[in-house]
């Protein structure tokens, strides 16, 4: 069984952050529309959080490229956290995708450096069988880039459309 690092605690507390933001505007709007809004933004971040723990579960990359890219990642989180509270309201959606499409995109390299060989996989999965499965993984979130980056350029009432 792989411990978690500093890194992974700190990736940890940068999505708890991030929780707290969204959590905000629960405050002064406990409506039906509010706790929607809430759980969709709340299922992106989980979203996110998931595929990084996923992979370094599976992956024990321990890197300089790998950090780097983890850091990208908190950096986007907070991106997010930063445009929760106007997420559905406009402009704000925008930035909010955009990021979160950016996580998804580090994610998808992370995994790539396996599959490719670039980086020493370790952990559970080191396997060159199990790093050919990645490869749907790839397409997948190459597909959800695309989708929430080109997403975040339409205009407010397509954007959503988009994203559904």
């Amino acid at each position: 069984m792989r411990r978690p690092t500093w890194t992974d605690l700190f990736f940890d507390l940068v999505f708890a952050a991030a929780i707290a933001q969204l959590s905000a505007p629960l405050d002064h709007d406990f409506s039906l529309y509010g706790i929607a809004r809430f759980t969709f933004l709340l299922a992106l971040v989980f979203l996110a959080w998931f595929g990084y723990t996923a992979f370094s579960t599976q992956f024990a990359v321990d890197d300089v490229a790998e950090r780097a890219l983890i850091l990208a990642q908190v950096f986007l989180v907070a991106v997010m956290a930063a445009n929760a509270r106007g997420m559905l309201g406009g402009r704000d959606a925008a930035g909010f995708g955009a990021a979160y499409g950016g996580v998804r995109a580090i994610l998808a390299l992370q995994y790539a450096r396996v599959a490719s060989g670039d980086a020493d996989p370790g952990g559970p999965a080191s396997s060159r069988p199990a790093t050919a499965l990645v490869r749907p993984k790839i397409t997948g979130l190459c597909v959800a880039v695309v989708l929430w980056v080109g997403a975040a350029l339409l205009p407010v009432p397509f954007r959503y459309v988009g994203w559904a």
